[in-house]
């Protein structure tokens, strides 16, 4: 008799990268949520503790859970409200006694559309935004968008 894996998928399609949507906060941040071009899921890496046994080293894991950065890439819109609501939210926290803190939610959709899962950042702020280019030069219209960088307390999947 062959055994089959309980844990196996039944769901065969692959993901799909450009279906997702990303809600910070509707109020305060609607025109970057709705511009958003790319989002770079982050990195999460434990530290790895060595000990000797019988001559031999070993590895646990263990130490510290470490999170990368959550990087957003949006369109900047001709009114550059979306890149004042992160530059706000930047020189905000700079002055605040209580730094203004949203969490955010990476929704990733299914072919359908539907919500498969969620990582929800807790207590994000962003770190920095990129910079671009203005030219009177270019033959061909590049419509100018940017990168902000969020830096959070650590993240978790929800569904």
């Amino acid at each position: 008799m062959i055994e089959t894996n309980s844990n196996l998928t039944t769901n065969l399609n692959f993901l799909t990268p450009t279906s997702f949507k990303l809600t910070i906060d509707n109020k305060k941040f609607a025109n970057i949520e709705y511009f958003i071009t790319s989002v770079t899921l982050p990195s999460i890496e434990t530290d790895e503790i060595q000990a000797n046994w019988n001559g031999f080293s070993i590895f646990m894991p263990g130490g510290t859970v470490n999170h990368g950065t959550l990087s957003v890439k949006f369109m900047v819109d001709e009114s550059m409200r979306n890149y004042s609501e992160i530059f706000n939210w930047i020189v905000d926290n700079n002055v605040a006694s209580d730094p203004i803190k949203h969490d955010i939610i990476l929704s990733i959709l299914s072919s359908k559309n539907n919500t498969n899962r969620q990582f929800r950042f807790i207590d994000a702020f962003p770190l920095s935004i990129g910079g671009f280019d203005l030219n009177t030069q270019i033959s061909d219209v590049e419509y100018a968008s940017t990168e902000t960088t969020f830096r959070y307390t650590r993240f978790e999947i929800l569904r």
